[in-house]
């Protein structure tokens, strides 16, 4: 196995399973491990095995997937033991939801219905002028 498991190198599969594993183990992520730990793991372990900073772009991938499969594995206990926050990811963007940044959006689309409303009669009372203009000028020709 490579010494330094950060920098850019060729692994073989088993290798590279042996690596992100170790790392698991070594922050103490086991099958008991909450989601707030793993993520901070996670995040530790992204700072040394990402690309940008010199980690195997491979090696990175399959440490992205075994992240995924442990959250869902620590969600998936946390729901069965009926803790509430487990069932929604921190940052989940639920249907639904409320969130403030929706709830403006909403606001502005009612109020430039509105508008377009309001210009639409202001073009019709517009229009009607000239049909009248029009019609009073053939009149008188």
């Amino acid at each position: 196995m490579k010494e330094n498991l950060g920098t850019a190198a060729t692994f073989n599969e088993a290798e590279e399973k042996d690596i992100i594993d170790v790392f698991w183990k070594d922050e103490g992520i086991g099958s008991d491990a909450t989601p707030e730990k793993i993520t901070k793991a996670y995040r530790k372990g992204a700072k040394r095995f990402h690309p940008d900073v010199g980690g195997d772009h491979e090696l990175f991938l399959k440490f992205q997937e075994s992240y995924r499969q442990l959250m869902e594995s620590a969600q998936r206990k946390e729901r069965k033991k009926g803790n509430e926050k487990a069932s929604t990811p921190r940052n989940s963007r639920q249907p639904g939801a409320w969130k403030p940044e929706r709830s403006h959006d909403n606001f502005r689309r009612a109020e430039n219905r509105r508008n377009q409303a309001e210009r639409f009669e202001e073009m019709q009372e517009k229009a009607r002028y000239i049909f009248y203009q029009l019609l009073e000028q053939e009149k008188w020709e």
